[in-house]
């Protein structure tokens, strides 16, 4: 029986009732070679639903004593998982896989409840998360150096080795995938990890650690909770070489300052503010659900989320005439309920920067085409709404044009001129995504090599399969997550030089 079916209930109640299905406990512990304990400080932290402003749960608020525990259970824990051969990594790497296919509804039910995305999409997230773990049982067993060519008698070899501890740190807005992007190639290389998960998506991710840990041996995964102060633990730990963040740019910036005070190799996946360039060839009704999906997808709050609009003078008219038409109707409300396409934004903080973002936008004179605001509807649940927003005549200097605003927010321009559209496309501090909409395969490679961004998609949004290789350039990062590539992010490579005729044999 589908939610729209059953007898009308507040979406309290209905939400209530979901969380003693998703959730395992009402206060989670931190994860330190395979037991869930509460952290040393003592000290807990609420983890709030978005649709109904209610507590759903306790999360630990670590500190730097629970990281250095957790460190210390990795490192042990990586003695024993880099020991094993790549088959037995790649077997364990297909259990988790399986394991989370079994839990798909309810993963998807507690990253409803924790970051407000309707179920539909949450239910589109975790088998993606468990194919993440497919393709990297595969490559575990692919992890290979070279022979090189050098001088006539010397005998060249390099090898990959995993870094041992690798530092995680992720965002709330895709909690599994983003978690199982890190965790499923650092695996594969034979390293450990210490996850620290979003506060905003702590239970949530951690149902997930959860089904992880019954599969790995104790200590090859460990988890702590809490906020800025516990990642920062993390990052500055002597004894975690490697970390892989994902978040906001400035979080970026520090991390990458505190891992270069001790050398450390970090990988960054940080903001973007996409632009999607529609040419007078393409096929518009396609392009208007593509970009309809590539911007209000999670309502907006996603790195690739196509933010910036380019439409084609000729087709200007025809496209905005749909895009605003079909924005307006979009169905808001209660994620849990079939048919919600827009859920609640993750918290009250990043609500007002979005409406301040809009504010700031109509007073330099920017129009409204459709939103704007907070949805006027009695009948939605308590919650952290905006409106599909479409805007147009935005100062280029206005913050709503220039910086990511993450929210259901779309920024329109017009066109005429290729070099002038492309200039303007990379026109910004991030190049993390763009998107190319036409049906001429010849100027989908030009704007490819001309568009400053680490990934591209052509004539569709969001879709990036696991082994695509996905990450930014300028602001937006450093290093590529997913594809055959990620592993060069999770291994050291090594070098050996021999000169077999004299049996003397040199590692530099």
């Amino acid at each position: 029986m589908t939610e729209s079916s059953k007898p009308t209930r507040s979406p309290r109640e209905r939400h209530a009732d979901a969380a003693i299905e998703a959730f395992s406990t009402t206060e989670y512990g931190i994860l330190i070679d395979g037991e869930w304990e509460p952290a040393a400080t003592g000290e807990t932290f609420a983890a709030t639903d978005p649709t109904t402003g209610q507590e759903h749960a306790k999360v630990q608020d670590a500190g730097a004593d629970d990281v250095d525990r957790a460190v210390t259970a990795a490192n042990q824990g990586f003695e024993a998982w880099s020991d094993i051969t790549p088959r037995e990594r790649a077997t364990y790497l297909q259990d988790i896989a399986d394991a989370i296919r079994d839990e798909r509804d309810r993963l998807a039910q507690a990253i409803t409840l924790d970051v407000g995305r309707p179920l539909r999409e949450s239910k589109g997230e975790v088998p993606q998360v468990a194919d993440r773990f497919d393709y990297f049982a595969g490559l575990a067993r692919d992890i290979t150096g070279e022979t090189i060519p050098a001088e006539t008698h010397d005998f060249v070899l390099t090898f990959r080795e995993p870094y041992g501890v690798v530092g995680a740190i992720v965002p709330w807005n895709v909690p599994h995938m983003l978690t199982a992007n890190k965790l499923a190639p650092a695996l594969a290389a034979g390293n450990s990890v210490v996850l620290k998960p979003a506060e905003q998506a702590s239970p949530s991710t951690l149902e997930l650690v959860r089904i992880i840990d019954d599969v790995l041996p104790d200590g090859v995964v460990n988890a702590v909770t809490g906020f800025g102060d516990t990642g920062a633990a993390l990052v500055e730990h002597p004894d975690v070489p490697k970390i892989a963040f994902t978040g906001s740019g400035e979080t970026g910036k520090q991390v990458m300052r505190s891992g270069a005070a001790a050398v450390k190799s970090v990988t960054l996946e940080l903001g973007g503010k996409g632009p999607a360039i529609v040419f007078p060839d393409a096929d518009l009704e396609k392009a208007v659900e593509d970009i309809m999906m590539g911007i209000y997808f999670n309502a907006g709050q996603i790195c690739g989320a196509t933010a910036r609009l380019y439409l084609h003078q000729d087709i200007a008219d025809e496209f905005l005439d749909r895009f605003v038409s079909k924005s307006a109707d979009l169905e808001i409300g209660d994620p849990l309920v079939e048919g919600t396409r827009l859920g609640p934004i993750v918290d009250e903080s990043q609500h007002e920067d979005i409406l301040e973002y809009i504010h700031d936008a109509r007073e330099r004179g920017a129009t409204v085409l459709t939103g704007g605001g907070v949805p006027e509807d009695s009948t939605l649940p308590d919650g952290w709404f905006v409106e599909p927003t479409v805007l147009t005549d935005v100062p280029q200097d206005a913050p709503a044009a220039c910086e990511e605003i993450f929210g259901p927010v779309e920024i329109v321009e017009v066109w005429s001129d290729y070099d002038d559209v492309i200039q303007r496309a990379n026109d910004s501090k991030f190049g993390l995504t763009a998107g190319v909409w036409t049906d001429d395969y010849r100027t989908l490679i030009r704007a490819t090599k001309d568009l400053e961004a680490g990934t591209i998609t052509g004539n569709l949004a969001h879709r990036l399969p696991t082994e695509m290789p996905y990450g930014g350039t300028k602001q937006s990062g450093t290093g590529r997550e997913n594809g055959r590539e990620v592993l060069s992010e999770y291994t050291e490579l090594k070098s050996l030089n021999a000169d077999l005729r004299e049996g003397s044999v040199g590692i530099y």
